[in-house]
């Protein structure tokens, strides 16, 4: 198939889209954040939880997202030690001769971790609805009772 890929049902259907109505096929879905799988690394984890704290409420996400949202937990975390780095070494490093004279200065392998990181991120954000241009698709839904049963009280803000 050419051309971008489709948008989920569930963002259509927040955005307000006829379109939702006309995917009847679509295998449905629970709603609700899943528990982070075991084998994601700590600082991933905590990503994990940061993430779920702000995709809950926008009620965009189903346990068959596991591995997608361990993947965006765990280039959030990457990113954050990348950045990290850069602020604790800079971005630039000096290259030395054998007599440990600086002969010129080097970018840090850092700054591209960080961007490819940082790309990575954007794009699955995207797929989230967690990027401003994303997030102006959606509209909210006035179905809190719904919401309050779908979602845990372990993810909600506030």
């Amino acid at each position: 198939m050419s051309g971008p890929p489709p948008k989920p049902t569930a963002q259509l259907r927040l955005a307000g889209s006829w379109r939702a109505a006309k995917r009847r096929k679509e295998p449905a879905v629970a709603l609700g954040v899943p528990d982070p799988p075991e084998w994601l690394s700590d600082d991933a984890k905590a990503a994990w939880g940061e993430l779920a704290t702000v995709l809950a409420p926008m009620r965009v996400v189903s346990p068959t997202d596991a591995l997608s949202l361990a993947q965006l937990a765990e280039y959030l975390s990457r990113w954050k030690r990348a950045t990290a780095a850069l602020a604790k070494y800079g971005e630039v490093i000096p290259t030395k001769d054998d007599a440990g004279r600086v002969t010129g200065f080097r970018r840090s392998p850092y700054v591209a971790m960080q961007i490819e990181y940082g790309l990575m991120l954007r794009r699955l954000m995207s797929e989230f609805g967690m990027t401003p241009s994303a997030r102006s698709r959606l509209t909210e839904t006035n179905d809190q009772a719904n919401t309050e049963a779908l979602f845990s009280r372990k993810y909600k803000a506030g």
